[in-house]
This record gives structure tokens, C-alpha cells and sequence, in this order.
């Protein structure tokens, strides 16, 4: 399957890197957007204890205008970066 990104970020010292695989990401007007994304979590450095493994799965009601459907992708991936962000705080980083 194709990946989706592939970066590293700073955070409280420590270096994470995310890695996105997307699995399912459709839309249908007038019903809803929806993105399937498995991605993993790593603290540079920590060996095994400083991976999570995680996956997000994200649905929101769409209108049926192109405009609409943008929308709701740009909703879901706001929420997929939320779902990236709880776990990377956390410590140890673990799923929800």
C-alpha cells in the first residue's frame, strides 16, 4: 500500500517520526468522508519500548457539494492529527 508521509518532529526533547499507511480513504456526497489509517509512533532512540502502533479509523457526515466533501476530509484528517498528538504525549506512548 502506498504511504501516505513519512516525517519526524521535535517534541519535549525528544525526536518522533510518524508513519502513515493508508488503507481506505473514499467519500460519498451527500452521506459522508471516511480515511482508514494505520500508523506508527516511534521515539528516535528508545528501541522497542518507544514505538506505538495505532490505528484510526474516521467517518464524518458529508453535504454533497465538492466544497462539502473537502470539508469533511479536512474534519477527519484534524482529527487524525489529534489522535497522533494524544499518543505522542503520552508516556509511555499507547494507543487509545
Amino acid at each position: 500500500m502506498p504511504q501516505a508521509s513519512d516525517c519526524s518532529c521535535v517534541r519535549d526533547g525528544r525526536k518522533l517520526s510518524v508513519r502513515l499507511d493508508v488503507h481506505r480513504l473514499d467519500s460519498i456526497p451527500g452521506q459522508y468522508a471516511f480515511i482508514d489509517v494505520t500508523w506508527r509512533l516511534r521515539e528516535m532512540g528508545a528501541g522497542k519500548k518507544g514505538i506505538a502502533n495505532c490505528r484510526s479509523t474516521l467517518r464524518t457526515p458529508s453535504g454533497v457539494s465538492m466544497d462539502e466533501i473537502v470539508i469533511a476530509h479536512q474534519h477527519n484528517l484534524k482529527r487524525l492529527a489529534e489522535d497522533i498528538k494524544k499518543v505522542a504525549i503520552r508516556t509511555p506512548m499507547q494507543c487509545d
